[in-house]
């Protein structure tokens, strides 16, 4: 595709290729080709990947469970901090914040038209939203012990919830009635799934059990025995043949959803597996567990396709979007890895996160950055938890610990920001990509940083930019 466009790169301003060389990995076609061209006076400090990598992005925010919306364009993020966050999956825009919950969150799901958006809750909850205005339509209660999983049927008509008061109630999610209580399982149930034709519900429980269910009638099917730890997660694939369960005993089993026949056992794991999920065509079952790796299979045959490690012990859902997205809640965040584009070797693509406030040490050497969820700012100080920077070299020199930074006094200097251009007076400096969704910046003398809703910490030095200036 970029050689496609070599006239056109070749050919523009200077000043664009300024602006993009500096998001390029060090070792893409365009970066090798163009760098060396050009004589900048904008020197980028911030480290570069080397290459373009299949994670699409990662979500900062104590991430319990993420959904994507049915046409692929909204992925919703439910967290510790009892909020709900809607992105753009693939620009990794923060949209929206969705407050209303009064404890953590542990499930969230769309309706099948993508005009619902339900989430479940310790606080014993459920809540339905307006996905695109983030307006609060309803508040479902019920329970009496935390909601941990929630899912629409396939005609929106009925949403199930799953909770530790070892029940499934069933309710119309346009009117928010209560129709019916499903009694069975004799400890906590974590995990609700409707079948793709809805005739079917399925439900995972602590009792080492799965159940199946007439979700119309509240008729209790048949009981599928064989796991020997608790069953964290069920899910069906799309033609609803096969059933896919995850249990602490480190396993997922693959089951015949019309007979109940345990088909095999995929092994594989160190540690209790979490999350299950088909992908859209049927084609791959991912397992997330708490050995903080996720691992693809061909649920027909079995194979184990590839891992993906993710460093973190607490991975709690694995959704598949209708891209072929594939979306990691992790403890602390969210990934987002593109199976399709790059099914053979699941490389890591690309780093996001959102960038709401940024802070100078006192000798202007360290640059902290950290999202809303995860700093408290006041007049005199930004602390949290948050990255690191050093405003010298670029390099990261802290990832997610704890930092207190005073803010100081001229921290926006002289600079302005116009359009994507950042000015001196009237003259224009430099030019930052339209992509680049600029949430935060700050100046320390030559110093300028910009934080961006895509999670980017770019740092330029501009030393030589005011001094020819001054000059003038």
């Amino acid at each position: 595709m970029m050689l496609a466009h070599t006239s056109s790169i070749e050919g523009s301003a200077p000043h664009v290729l300024q602006s993009v060389l500096p998001m390029l990995p060090t070792n893409s076609l365009l970066a090798q080709s163009y760098t060396n061209s050009l004589d900048s006076h904008v020197i980028l400090h911030t480290e570069l990947e080397s290459n373009w990598s299949s994670c699409v992005m990662t979500l900062i925010g104590q991430v319990r469970a993420v959904a994507s919306s049915p046409d692929g364009g909204l992925l919703a993020s439910a967290s510790f901090t009892k909020t709900i966050k809607l992105w753009d999956p693939y620009t990794g825009e923060h949209l929206r914040t969705l407050q209303g919950h009064s404890h953590w969150l542990r499930s969230v799901a769309f309706s099948p038209d993508g005009g619902l958006l339900a989430s479940g809750s310790d606080d014993r909850t459920i809540i339905l939203w307006d996905p695109h205005t983030g307006e609060h339509l309803r508040t479902l209660q019920g329970h009496s012990d935390s909601v941990r999983s929630v899912a629409f049927s396939p005609d929106g008509g009925l949403l199930a919830s799953a909770s530790d008061d070892k029940t499934i109630k069933l309710w119309d999610p346009h009117t928010g009635e209560h129709l019916r209580m499903l009694w069975g399982h004799s400890d906590w149930v974590t995990s609700v799934s409707f079948s793709p034709d809805g005739e079917l519900l399925v439900s995972a429980s602590d009792d080492e059990t799965i159940k199946l269910w007439d979700p119309h009638m509240g008729e209790h099917l048949r009981t599928q025995q064989g796991h020997s730890g608790w069953v964290r997660s069920v899910a069906f694939s799309l033609d609803g043949g096969l059933l896919a369960s995850a249990s602490d005993d480190k396993t997922i089993k693959l089951w015949d959803s019309h007979t109940g026949e345990h088909l095999r056992t995929l092994e594989g794991h160190f540690d209790c597996v979490r999350s299950v999920a088909f992908s859209p065509d049927g084609r791959l079952l991912a397992s997330a567990s708490s050995d903080q790796i996720i691992k693809l299979w061909d649920p027909h045959t079995g194979e184990h396709l590839m891992t993906l490690e993710c460093y973190s012990p607490l991975m709690t859902s694995v959704p598949f979007s209708p891209g072929g997205l594939l979306a990691l809640s992790l403890q602390g965040h969210g990934l987002i890895h593109d199976m399709y584009s790059y099914p053979h070797t699941g490389e890591y693509l690309r780093t996001l996160q959102v960038v709401d406030h940024m802070a100078f040490s006192l000798d202007g050497r360290f640059l902290a950055s950290a999202s809303s969820d995860n700093c408290r700012p006041t007049p005199f100080s930004l602390q949290g938890h948050g990255q690191i920077h050093d405003t010298c070299t670029g390099q990261l020199v802290q990832t997610q610990g704890t930092f207190s930074f005073p803010v100081a006094g001229g921290d926006q200097g002289d600079l302005t920001l116009e359009n994507y251009w950042v000015c001196h007076g009237v003259a224009h400096i430099f030019h930052l990509p339209s992509s680049f969704s600029i949430s935060t910046w700050k100046q320390r003398g030559s110093s300028v940083c910009f934080g961006s809703q895509a999670g980017q910490v770019l740092i330029l030095d501009i030393s030589d930019v005011i001094n020819g200036l001054s000059m003038i």
